[in-house]
Formats: structure tokens, C-alpha cells, sequence
């Protein structure tokens, strides 16, 4: 199964750790009002599942909210927001 996480801003500049394409990662997710989830590391309380999978994809959000494909980047800064493809 494939889900999409948005990682990014400033939460994970301050705590969440660098990642690449192919790697394995465990994260903890939390849903938006819309329903997508979000990788999250200060927000406990509003965690509805920690999920294992395979960085599939990685997508920058630009500035008109569009994904644009981001290649092997390894997404950790304030600045941005990426949409990560996992396979679970």
C-alpha cells in the first residue's frame, strides 16, 4: 500500500531527521483538517497512527501548492514543504 505524508517547515527543520529515496523511515502522523496527513514530532496528543515504509517519492510543494517532482533531495529545511510517497 502507498500513502502521502507532507513533511516540512519548521518541524522538521528542528527534530525531524534527514532522509533520502529507497530509505526506510518510521514516522508518526497526524491529520489536517482535509484529512492529509502530516509527519509530526510536537504534537502527541493529535497523532492518529505511526506508520513504517519506504521513501518512495519525494515532491517540494511550491509556492502555488502544486508538487513539483524533487528527485533523491533530502528534505530538511524551514523553507519547505514536501510531499513523500511511502510504500507501508
Amino acid at each position: 500500500m502507498t500513502i502521502e505524508v507532507f513533511v516540512g517547515g519548521w518541524e522538521h527543520e528542528c527534530c525531524g531527521p534527514q532522509f533520502v529515496v529507497d530509505q526506510v523511515v518510521t514516522w508518526d502522523l497526524r491529520a489536517d483538517g482535509d484529512g492529509h496527513l502530516w509527519e509530526t514530532h510536537h504534537l502527541p496528543e493529535d497523532v492518529v497512527r505511526t506508520v513504517t515504509g519506504r521513501v518512495m517519492a519525494i515532491r517540494e510543494i511550491d509556492g502555488d501548492g502544486d508538487p513539483e517532482e524533487a528527485g533523491m533531495v533530502i528534505a530538511r529545511d524551514g523553507e519547505h514543504t514536501y510531499l513523500v510517497t511511502l510504500s507501508t
